[in-house]
């Protein structure tokens, strides 16, 4: 039986190849949202104060407001934005229902645009609300 002095100076197992190699970066990549509302001032006030607030600094969120009121001119415009920079992870689009007589052609518009395979995994959702944001 070895003694314990054998057992401290026993020859070690010479690393591989695999074991010496660097390993790569463990950090993930952060998210990118856009959130695309209706409103100019308040809708963008609110979700800023919500991104600071809740201390999110794992996403990268962008907030868009100047678009117009109309439902269909929030998602062209959101359309638009993700043309210029398509690494967005996350898409809202945000608007009422009010008395917009385009919402359910925005809705639509938001339906085929989900089918778009450059999308590639992206998540595009629509946030509406009935009758206004506020309430």
């Amino acid at each position: 039986m070895p003694s314990h002095s054998d057992q401290l100076f026993q020859k070690r197992k010479a690393k591989n190849r695999k074991n010496l190699a660097r390993r790569g970066t463990t950090l993930s990549e952060r998210r990118r949202v856009l959130i695309v509302c209706e409103g100019e001032k308040t809708e963008p006030h609110y979700f800023k104060f919500l991104v600071g607030d809740m201390e999110l600094t794992t996403v990268d969120v962008e907030v868009c407001g100047d678009c117009g009121s109309a439902p269909k001119s929030v998602v062209k415009f959101g359309k638009e934005r993700f043309e210029k920079d398509p690494d967005f992870d996350l898409i809202f689009f945000v608007f009422d229902k009010d008395s917009h007589p385009d919402f359910d052609d925005a809705l639509a518009l938001i339906g085929q645009f989900q089918k778009k395979r450059k999308l590639k995994g992206k998540k595009v959702f629509p946030i509406t609300s009935n009758p206004c944001f506020e309430l």
